[in-house]
């Protein structure tokens, strides 16, 4: 019994084992049910969960290991509100954050797993949720409906039990893909009393996150038939092109190859994330080192003179060390803000208006979907551009991977087939004569094409065959080479690609490699981002330079204005409270006037922060310093009236000009020289933008046709580009092609009589006689093929 028991569980490691319909055989292995999850928190882990990922953050520890010292008395001399409080404000801000984030996928994950589903229970179609569905239920789906689970197909109502099927969510791939049912599996077609009594017993893999690979053996009824991954459809697909089809539940929930890949949600780091890290840690130690020279400067200050003091001021510690080491942490407490704690939540709201921005960008709506962009992250914005290596495939296998383009069919019009006077076609070899492209400079000989109806259509200016052309120039993966004589070679890694590019050749639109100037209008203005040149060690340490001798000049420039201060009535004044205002105050505009000089884009939100902060600043300190405040709270706020008295001081406007002369003035000359001396590329490119702003355009201007003809513009009546066609190419750059479906005839409905066929033929026939007769054209043979 032992020994079975430790086989079963042996087996049920190696394998999955499941039958169709029979819930209580599959509830014994304990499967994940089909309910997905893709939040972070819920009502009761977000508070400690949050609060453990922000205190990962050197700064925000910091912070909390200071508010501890904060409350030892023998150490600390200022209150911890004055730490608390802007701790408890960035946790704030940052949780806030995160929670409406989490609150949009709580939003998301309800709508899926919500979904509606058929599944059979007792050869009855049940209409439930997603989430209620188990591994084992037989699923029905209909046309564009999303696959629920990863599913064993059993039948279809195509021929041959085939089905087509959209995997954008899985592979980004728009392109169709083909499954088929087992033929024995087929026969059951949408019979729900035949697929409510299937019972069949299936082993296969684990589950895995391998999305073109699937192992597994269906037993029904004595016999074993092989399972592979032609036969399953997986979750996040959307079934297109057939009306219905029936399969087996085989993966659910977060089992599913779609989950498998998408792994845990985790707290992602952005690079400028682990920079700050690193930027917040380099400060605490220069922190710690000028701890350590107070501390030691204390040491031998009480050694040599503590003693004399203590006549005046007794204290009951008697060694120089522990006094000294007792000043150490409280020099920590006081030169706290040496390490910036805004620095995170600045990051954070930055952020925050950058997903705005993208989401409410006029440039990246598609007008024909109604589809916006949509920031799905608030916190990896500043990843977006740091692209360094494209991989891209695109295969298409083909008879010795030779290609030549023969036939073209441009708005219903066939070109490239030679017929006679009777209308029959004429064969061609050899020696027939071809189209002599010699007048277009760009030909290659080797390129053969022998009906010149085409190119007398080029030559006209048709704008149907113009806008076919282009479009073959330009919607392909060709890579083109310059030789050193001047001649152009492509490089494609599938030939009907290098076939096509070379015919827009030959009929005279080129296809030529262009510099990084003109790929994207301006690339250069991308590189110094994607090379991290605006926030990396060395302007960071650019700028703490710059803020030390800001900070020297905002520091001595109103010491020496208040020294020996005198208010207007003669009274000697407060001079500490007055130093103390008149420097934070020019420290708020300065930095703002600083900021507004880096601000290149101007809207309401970058005015109502940049003038709103000195603002609120102003209206802060007046209303904090008030007698009100200081009456409601029995003298807490002890620079009660400074404000109201400091600017009726003339050294308080005195100072704050000329600090911001100072300051400000070399910044101003400096951009100026630049600009004047050596401009950079964005200011060239701003000015030329300026310039092309006062001449419009509403002309649509094709490629000039070298030789072929003079060059054509074409202007719709409303001066507006025309929509884009609604017809689409084929895409190679699927897995596994359709022609060997197409060869055997699988896709194909079944043929009616052949009286039938007679008949509609010669109706079709009919249909396109009259309709060419309209045009005025001579009705062809064959049946036309949209391009």
């Amino acid at each position: 019994m032992e020994r079975r028991k430790q086989q079963g569980k042996r087996r049920d490691v190696q394998q999955r084992i499941l039958k169709a319909n029979d819930r209580l055989f599959n509830s014994q292995f304990r499967y994940k049910n089909n309910y997905i999850r893709t939040w972070k928190y819920n009502i009761f882990t977000f508070l400690p969960v949050n609060l453990f990922e922000q205190f990962r953050r050197i700064a925000n520890f910091y912070f909390m290991v200071l508010l501890i010292l904060q409350l030892i008395p023998q150490i600390s001399s200022l209150s911890p509100v004055t730490t608390a409080l802007p701790l408890i404000f960035v946790l704030a801000v940052s949780a806030v954050k995160d929670a409406v984030d989490d609150i949009q996928r709580h939003i998301s994950d309800k709508q899926v797993n919500g979904r509606r589903s058929d599944i059979l229970l007792d050869g009855d179609l049940t209409t439930t949720e997603w989430q209620n569905v188990q591994v084992g239920d037989i699923i029905k789906m209909k046309n564009n409906d999303f696959v629920a689970a990863d599913i064993l197909l059993l039948s279809s109502s195509e021929p041959h039990s085939l089905v087509y099927i959209e995997t954008a969510e899985l592979d980004g791939e728009t392109n169709l893909k083909v499954r088929q049912a087992l033929p024995e599996t087929a026969k059951l077609g949408e019979d729900q009393e035949k697929l409510g009594q299937f019972n069949v017993e299936i082993n296969c893999e684990l589950p895995n996150n391998k999305l073109d690979r699937f192992e597994g053996k269906m037993t029904w009824e004595g016999e074993d038939y092989s399972l592979s991954n032609e036969q399953i459809l997986l979750r996040g697909c959307r079934l297109r092109n057939s009306q219905w089809c029936y399969g087996i539940v085989i993966f659910a929930g977060k089992d599913t190859k779609l989950m498998q890949n998408s792994g845990k949600t985790t707290f992602k780091r952005t690079s400028i994330d682990r920079m700050m890290n690193k930027l917040v840690i380099c400060i605490f130690g220069f922190l710690i080192v000028a701890c350590l020279i107070c501390t030691i400067a204390c040491l031998i200050w009480e050694i040599n003179y503590g003693n004399d003091f203590q006549g005046y001021l007794p204290w009951t510690i008697p060694s120089p060390v522990v006094i000294a080491l007792l000043i150490f942490f409280s020099y920590v407490i006081i030169l706290n803000t040496v390490v910036p704690i805004s620095l995170y939540v600045t990051v954070e709201v930055i952020r925050s208006f950058q997903s705005f921005w993208i989401n409410w960008d006029s440039k990246m709506y598609y007008e024909e979907n109604n589809t916006a962009a949509k920031a799905r992250s608030t916190s990896l914005s500043e990843e977006l551009g740091q692209i360094q290596y494209v991989f891209s495939d695109k295969t298409g296998t083909l008879t010795q991977n030779k290609m030549a383009f023969s036939k073209a069919s441009i708005a219903g019009r066939k070109f490239g087939e030679l017929k006679d006077e009777h209308g029959d076609i004429i064969e061609r070899n050899d020696e027939f004569p071809c189209v002599d492209f010699s007048e277009n400079r760009w030909y290659e000989e080797k390129f053969k094409f022998y009906d010149p109806e085409l190119l007398q259509a080029v030559k006209g200016g048709d704008l149907q065959t113009w806008l076919f052309f282009r479009v073959l120039c330009l919607c392909h993966t060709v890579m083109c080479e310059t030789n050193d004589d001047g001649s152009i070679e492509y490089q494609a890694q599938s030939p009907d690609e290098a076939a096509l590019v070379s015919a827009a050749r030959n009929f005279g639109f080129v296809f030529k490699d262009v510099s990084d100037e003109m790929s994207i209008r301006y690339p250069e203005l991308y590189k110094p981002g994607q090379k991290s040149k605006f926030f990396n060690y060395y302007v960071f340490t650019k700028s703490l330079l710059q803020g030390v001798l800001t900070s020297l000049v905002i520091f001595f420039i109103p010491y020496g204005a208040f020294y020996e201060e005198n208010f207007p009535n003669g009274i000697p004044s407060d001079t500490q409270f007055l130093f103390g205002c008149t420097t934070s105050a020019i420290l708020v505009i300065v930095v703002n006037l600083k900021i507004a000089l880096d601000t290149e884009y101007w809207n309401i939100f970058t005015h109502a922060v940049i003038w709103g902060s000195i603002i609120i600043y102003w209206a802060f300190i007046f209303l904090l310093y008030s007698p009100f405040l200081y009456e409601l709270f029995q003298g807490t706020f002890t620079y009660v009236g400074v404000p109201y008295q400091l600017v009726r001081l003339p050294s308080f406007w005195f100072s704050l000009i000329l600090s911001c002369v100072i300051l400000i003035l070399p910044i101003l000359g400096k951009r100026a020289m630049h600009m004047d001396v050596s401009p950079s590329r964005a200011h060239e490119i701003r000015l030329k933008q300026r310039q092309e702003r006062e001449k419009p355009s509403n002309t649509i201007e094709l490629t000039d046709v070298r030789g072929l003809g003079s060059m054509r513009s074409f202007r719709t009546k409303s001066g507006k580009r025309r929509p884009a066609s609604a017809r689409s190419g084929y895409a190679f750059s699927h897995q596994y092609g359709f022609g060997d479906m197409i060869l055997s005839g699988k896709n194909m409905k079944k043929r009616k009589k052949r009286s039938e066929d007679k008949v509609k033929n010669g109706d079709r026939v009919q249909e396109r006689k009259a309709n060419s007769d309209q045009m005025g054209r001579k009705p062809s043979k064959e049946a036309d093929v949209n391009n």
